[in-house]
């Protein structure tokens, strides 16, 4: 057995990804928590939302090291986590440069289940950003309706919608940065159909 390990650069927008541990009893699944330390890579939290094989540190990031946490399941259960080494410190921000930028928010991946009733989308913000706002909005089915104004809310990536019902779906997205630089003026809007007929249950 042997715990997983982090390549890529600790750096702000640079993508890190975790690679697989070695584990016993042969595992099926895996998860991930990609955790927040201190300059000198002790005193640790988890990163809300940071569940993904990969992770972008963000400003909130600046002079922390990173570290990542892998569970490995079977028919058997989950087995205790296994913690990677932490990364060198992610360096300071600029003050000029790109890291100046206003925010601007790209799609990395999603992916809509009728089957499951949910969507998940992974998401990356550039420039200053340091979180993003989500409004997930249900198009009308009656001719002549008005699609409802987007209600945003703070979000992380990746962002999963789950219980979803059947109809056309528009997801808007928008990073957010400190001070002047609000929020990106290019929004995403997502276009996605679902043809489940109800929600699971829980």
């Amino acid at each position: 057995m042997a715990p997983p390990t982090i390549s890529g650069t600790a750096a702000l927008g640079q993508t890190l990804t975790e690679n697989r541990g070695l584990w016993n009893n042969n595992p099926t699944s895996y998860s991930y928590q990609w955790e927040d330390c201190d300059g000198a890579a002790s005193n640790c939290s988890p990163i809300t939302g940071a569940t993904a094989q990969t992770y972008v540190p963000t400003p909130t990031d600046d002079r922390h090291t990173l570290s990542v946490q892998e569970t490995a399941s079977n028919a058997s259960g989950a087995r205790a986590g296994a913690t990677s080494s932490p990364t060198p410190p992610v360096p300071a921000a600029h003050t000029s440069g790109k890291q100046n930028a206003p925010p601007n928010t790209l799609l990395l991946e999603h992916n809509v289940s009728s089957h499951e009733h949910r969507a998940t989308f992974r998401l990356k913000a550039t420039g200053t950003a340091t979180r993003f706002e989500c409004a997930l909005v249900r198009k009308p089915t009656r001719s002549g309706e008005k699609t409802p104004a987007p209600e945003y809310v703070s979000c992380h990536s990746p962002k999963t919608f789950t219980r979803l019902t059947a109809g056309t779906y528009v997801l808007y997205v928008r990073a957010v940065g400190p001070r002047r630089h609000r929020q990106d003026a290019s929004q995403l809007r997502i276009h996605n159909h679902l043809t489940a007929t109800k929600p699971t249950a829980p």
